[in-house]
């Protein structure tokens, strides 16, 4: 049979490499199917380790709820870092906050998140002192580049839209200003 070969330009020492190749083939290809094996016994694994994340995830926010009425500030940083997985509370759609003294603050939703037809929940946490919420060309503006501005008085809230409160091309970022001497608290939510 390797004589035969040799009209075409194949003698019998190819044929002998041939199957030292094919050896070295049906050795390499074995190895996926072995690999395969290995990804699945670590992926029962994986997925036996965030069914336990997740029984002490859901027991931490029966925990971290009694701290909503008595420490809102902890709770919302709880809820912010639970929506990282989006396996607990939080959302994009709530940002809060709190504002320093006589400062602008941006409200630092996404690009493209709210638009002419977006309803915003304004809502003022401070116990005295309103907070003036409005759009700006700058994240960093001053109320001298806003159309116009809203007063939430301290402890209230207040909806709008965005397209009649100021947002357009030019004003989109969301910005608050605290004329306070203290301290003043913000949440802002999409309706």
């Amino acid at each position: 049979m390797k004589a035969s070969l040799s009209n075409f330009n194949s003698g019998p020492t190819d044929v002998n490499n041939l199957n030292t190749a094919l050896q070295d083939f049906y050795a390499v290809i074995q190895l996926p199917e072995e690999k395969r094996g290995q990804k699945k016994v670590s992926g029962m694994k994986v997925d036996r380790l965030f069914g336990e994340v997740d029984g002490q995830l859901a027991q931490l926010d029966i925990y971290m709820a009694t701290f909503a009425g008595v420490n809102e500030d902890l709770y919302a940083l709880y809820l912010t870092s639970r929506a990282i997985d989006e396996s607990g509370g939080g959302s994009q759609n709530i940002k809060s906050g709190n504002a320093g003294v006589n400062a602008v603050v941006n409200v630092p939703f996404a690009e493209g998140k709210i638009d002419a037809d977006t309803v915003l929940k304004l809502v003022n946490r401070t116990a005295t002192g309103e907070l003036r919420f409005y759009f700006s060309d700058s994240p960093t503006g001053g109320e001298g580049t806003a159309t116009l501005h809203y007063i939430v008085n301290p402890d209230s809230t207040m909806n709008l839209v965005a397209g009649s409160s100021g947002f357009d091309v030019t004003h989109v970022y969301l910005n608050l200003f605290n004329p306070n001497a203290f301290e003043g608290k913000w949440r802002v939510e999409i309706l």
